[in-house]
């Protein structure tokens, strides 16, 4: 379930905010991505995985969220931020994850001029799952194969992967509080040539 509030107590009111602090503990196979960063990661003596996140800006809780499964990364930086790129063991190959997200170092260096400020947190990752999923969170979003798949025929289809990374700056219908852009000055200010 990515519906933050069926899983966690949370406002569904954009100017409620508050941190979090969050532990996912989980088999030793799977990899773990959460709102935040990484703050610690161990194994107990069962062979479970403690993985622990801090995001420590002020968010709108349902904003919160964790993926975690069997997957495989890629990592890619650009500039000094660092992106992630995560999929399903079995239904992706780091090639594939390549090709489908390839533009999205691109989208961030547009985006991040248009904001004029970094990107929030310096990282971000993309969870590709199977389905039509597209759920931006804190730090990261789901994004289903369904909306990815396209990229491989059409290279233009990429506007899931924008979208959701648009959401790193002006995360609620409520406005860019990151940028201090007004909901009618968001289209203009990411949009325009």
């Amino acid at each position: 379930d990515f519906f933050t509030c069926h899983w966690m107590v949370c406002s569904e009111e954009p100017g409620d905010k508050a941190t979090l602090h969050l532990e996912v503990i989980v088999p030793a196979s799977y990899t773990v991505v959460a709102s935040g960063r990484l703050a610690s990661q161990h194994m107990d003596a069962s062979g479970q995985l403690h993985s622990r996140w801090a995001e420590e800006r002020p968010y709108s809780p349902y904003l919160y969220g964790f993926a975690t499964g069997e997957l495989i990364e890629v990592q890619v930086n650009e500039g000094s931020d660092t992106l992630r790129f995560l999929g399903v063991k079995g239904l992706e190959s780091e090639e594939s994850l390549h090709r489908k997200f390839q533009d999205t170092a691109l989208m961030l260096r547009f985006l991040r001029s248009r904001a004029g400020i970094p990107l929030p947190g310096g990282a971000y990752t993309q969870v590709l799952l199977p389905g039509d999923e597209a759920q931006e969170k804190s730090s990261f979003s789901i994004i289903g194969a369904e909306h990815v798949d396209p990229i491989l025929e059409d290279p233009t289809e990429h506007w899931v992967i924008v979208h959701e990374l648009a959401h790193q700056w002006c995360p609620t219908p409520a406005g860019c509080f990151r940028c201090g852009i007004a909901p009618p000055q968001v289209k203009s200010a990411f949009a325009s040539p």
